[in-house]
């Protein structure tokens, strides 16, 4: 069984600065927290065990995630944590995870549909030993800073840029499917002082693993009120 954990450990400061006081976990989408709308898309793809890596600051996600725990069909185990970067967070949870082959991390601000997450795992699910990480990625063009992913025509990842110029049709989306080679890197990272998810995922191609796409579909990236609204008008 595949197991997940959702990184959530930031300040939102880019909604704050917006006039949100809400913490961002918590930010609904079509009436529901972001945090617990996640929660119930992997319990529905039949994901069994959750971890959640929250901002120590944030008592309020805590508290929300308590009641959650009480789900039957799924163990959810949450972390309030004190962190300086994102990759620092993604190497935390990974430590407390402790996962042995497979496992999936997603960022708490991405929001895709359904139907394209569960078809996610069932690809991740079919990996080979031959295929190290599946990489979710939008066509949707909507962060303020995306990381563009260019691939060949069979979902190979040949490259991740920063440069709008490269012609990529996809954008990372913040949803990956890893395995246990990506977890050496990961600490390889963290221990040279990198901060960012996407140099970590620079990283791995770099270092000659095998990372293929999944197109997610439309996703959007929550850090600011007008994102907001584009999700309400997608969900109405």
């Amino acid at each position: 069984m595949i197991e997940a954990g959702i990184l959530a450990a930031g300040e939102g400061s880019r909604l704050k600065f917006d006039g949100i006081q809400t913490p961002k976990p918590l930010v609904p989408v079509n009436g529901i927290p972001m945090i617990g709308r996640l929660i119930n898309l992997m319990i529905e793809t039949g994901i069994g065990k959750i971890s959640v890596i929250i901002n120590q600051e944030m008592p309020e996600v805590y508290e929300y995630l308590k009641d959650l725990r009480s789900v039957p069909s799924c163990s959810i185990q949450i972390f309030p944590v004190k962190t300086a970067a994102p990759l620092e967070s993604l190497w935390e949870l990974v430590r407390i995870m402790q996962p042995q082959e497979k496992f999936i991390v997603i960022t708490v601000d991405s929001v895709f549909h359904k139907t394209r997450f569960s078809e996610f795992v069932i690809k991740f699910n079919q990996c080979n030993e031959k295929q190290d990480a599946l990489m979710g990625v939008s066509d949707n063009i909507d962060d303020d800073n995306p990381l563009y992913v260019a691939t060949t025509s069979d979902y190979t990842i040949t490259g991740f840029t920063s440069d709008p110029e490269n012609h990529s049709k996809y954008v990372s989306a913040g949803v990956y499917g890893l395995t246990s080679p990506t977890i050496p890197i990961l600490k390889q990272c963290v221990s040279k002082g990198i901060k960012r998810l996407r140099e970590f995922q620079q990283t791995l191609l770099s270092s000659g693993l095998n990372l293929k796409a999944f197109d997610l579909g439309k996703v959007i990236d929550v850090d600011h009120v007008g994102d907001m609204e584009k999700i309400n008008n997608w969900f109405s």
